[in-house]
């Protein structure tokens, strides 16, 4: 008779022999079998299936007559999972916040997450547990726990309970180059108030009560970027300078210049593009000494003068300003150039997050909201 070999327990998903228990069913051998074992392809006395793996196991039964029946099973044995985590983005004070927006770690690529809210002990939101978190808008006390379910069938859950006092206006900033749609961080933002960037770009001024926000946004060159900064502004750029002063095609047919590549390649800083800017890119290039250098400028996606801005006189950068609206939530988004990279080719560091990675949509859906804003102006074009 053929050995019979199974999982006592396939947990998680059924029948996907991934699991968290390692126990075996094996059938008893006859009185005159002789039974031999192989593991992973490797002959061992006894099956050991402890530790976390993938398992191969083979079990041949030989009787007195010669005659051969074996069995096989094939198994992930997991029995471990990265709990989740999960903190308020912009903290806590006394257990109070004045935002719930949130920040959770990385699942495991196998694992399942659910969020759950609670107010005051009352499930709240749409289909509750989801598979989203949506922060509360809403003053209260409120308690998040977050699952992770492996397909093993490993769980771990984290929670966090704050009391929820929005004061004002939260203004969420997120800062992001115009072309390669890397977030930036390090951007400092300023006006009563100050937040810098996190690596993902993303800032916050809470309890804002007026009804227009004006501010300044400054980025000092990262140590770790100096190069690919210095890299980033080279011959192409003074070519595309010379392109534009005798008004050839920057970018090639069917795409338009930006207005951020105008005002990238007014390097002098004049308001005017000319061909004192390619040299100043050339003498860049060449490491000789001049007043100009490559920097950081930033700009409100949603301002309406800055398309206009796409020839060779963009004058002066614009003024950084939003009208809040009634919103309690209030999106800005920040568009970065960097002075003298009029192709737009500074793509970030390897491990700079992108915006579009996280929101595929995001400039289609800001050009359908904000008429007057074109797809190419954030270096989007269409196929042609």
């Amino acid at each position: 008779a053929a050995p019979a070999l199974a999982l006592v327990t396939d947990s998680g998903a059924a029948s996907d022999r991934i699991s968290n228990v390692a126990g075996l069913a094996l059938s008893a051998a006859a009185a005159d079998v002789t039974r031999t074992y192989t593991v992973n392809g490797v002959a061992v006395d006894a099956i050991d299936t402890t530790a976390d793996g993938t398992y191969a196991i083979v079990v041949k039964d030989t009787d007195q007559a010669g005659n051969e029946k074996s069995a096989s099973l094939s198994f992930t044995l997991d029995t471990t999972l990265t709990a989740p985590t999960l903190e308020l983005r912009y903290g806590i004070t006394d257990g109070i916040a004045n935002s719930a927006a949130m920040t959770f770690n990385t699942p495991d690529s196998d694992v399942t997450r659910v969020y759950t809210i609670t107010s005051n002990g009352v499930g709240v939101g749409v289909g509750v547990p989801s598979a989203t978190y949506v922060a509360p808008k809403v003053d209260g006390l409120y308690q998040v726990v977050v699952t992770d379910t492996d397909t093993a069938g490993n769980s771990a859950n984290a929670s966090l309970g704050f009391t929820l006092d929005i004061v004002g206006k939260t203004v969420d900033f997120q800062a992001y180059h115009w072309k390669s749609h890397a977030l930036l961080g390090d951007v400092v933002i300023s006006d009563a108030s100050q937040t810098i960037t996190t690596e993902n770009g993303l800032g916050q001024f809470t309890a804002v009560t007026e009804s227009t926000l004006l501010v300044t946004a400054e980025r000092s060159i990262p140590a770790l970027e100096a190069d690919i900064t210095s890299a980033a502004v080279n011959l192409q750029d003074a070519i595309a300078i010379l392109k534009m002063v005798v008004g050839l095609d920057v970018n090639g047919s069917s795409k338009a210049l930006s207005p951020y590549q105008a005002l990238a390649a007014d390097f002098k800083g004049d308001g005017v593009v000319s061909l004192t800017d390619a040299i100043g890119v050339l003498k860049h290039v060449v490491g000789l000494t001049q007043t100009s250098a490559p920097h950081w400028a930033f700009a409100n996606e949603a301002d309406l003068t800055v398309p206009a801005k796409a020839n060779t006189t963009p004058g002066a950068a614009p003024a950084i300003s939003s009208v809040l609206g009634d919103a309690v939530d209030v999106h800005f988004g920040l568009v970065g150039y960097l002075v003298g990279d009029v192709d737009g080719s500074f793509a970030g560091l390897s491990t700079a997050s992108n915006l579009l990675t996280s929101d595929s949509t995001y400039f289609t859906d800001l050009v359908t909201a904000t008429s007057g804003l074109s797809l190419s102006q954030f270096g989007v074009y269409s196929q042609t």
